[in-house]
């Protein structure tokens, strides 16, 4: 039998650096001081960006390591819509 986790997130780096630029005032992207990246919505700490978030290849091998096929993978809040027409556009 198949096994399909539906519910994956995963972000790019790509993502975080426009967060780190065009993001405000709803959510934006803050480094803590141990050097890990953090959402920022409303203008409070929203959650870590872990790293192990950007990292496909490890996320393969946690798939492999519980039996997981198949992982439908998405962004979390607060996904592309965060910015104008433009920089949405452009993160997606």
């Amino acid at each position: 039998m198949t096994v399909v986790d539906i519910h994956t997130h995963m972000f790019g780096n790509s993502w975080l650096e426009m967060l780190h630029k065009h993001g405000g005032p709803t959510y934006s992207a803050g480094t803590m001081e141990d050097g890990r990246d953090y959402l920022i919505e409303k203008g409070a700490a929203a959650c870590a960006l872990e790293k192990e978030a950007f990292d496909y290849d490890a996320r393969i091998v946690a798939m492999d390591k519980h039996g997981i096929d198949i992982s439908v993978v998405s962004l979390t809040s607060p996904n592309v819509y965060w910015g104008g027409e433009e920089i949405s556009a452009e993160t997606a």
